[in-house]
């Protein structure tokens, strides 16, 4: 979002949407992440901008997959925790 905000305008309500409806924060981080790279990438693409925000584009969420590896584990096997919305 600081690096390019306009993304933001993809992430926020990526995150959001899937947070809801599925109830895994993991899964909405990682749509979220995956949305946000594909938005800085057309925005890179279609801005003229540094062949760095593609990197970064790459990079960042490519990471927050890696880090992510246990509860991608946990969603496949059904043992991931929801959060629960009615406190």
């Amino acid at each position: 979002l600081v690096i390019q905000p306009l993304a933001g305008l993809v992430i926020v309500p990526v995150f959001l949407l899937v947070l809801i409806v599925s109830r895994y924060s993991s899964l909405a981080s990682l749509a979220a992440s995956a949305a946000g790279g594909a938005a800085v990438v057309a925005i890179a693409l279609l801005a003229p901008l540094s062949t760095g925000y593609l990197f970064y584009a790459v990079a960042v969420p490519a990471l927050i997959w890696l880090f992510h590896h246990d509860n991608i584990g946990r969603l496949l096997s059904g043992r991931e925790r929801k959060i629960d919305f009615r406190h």
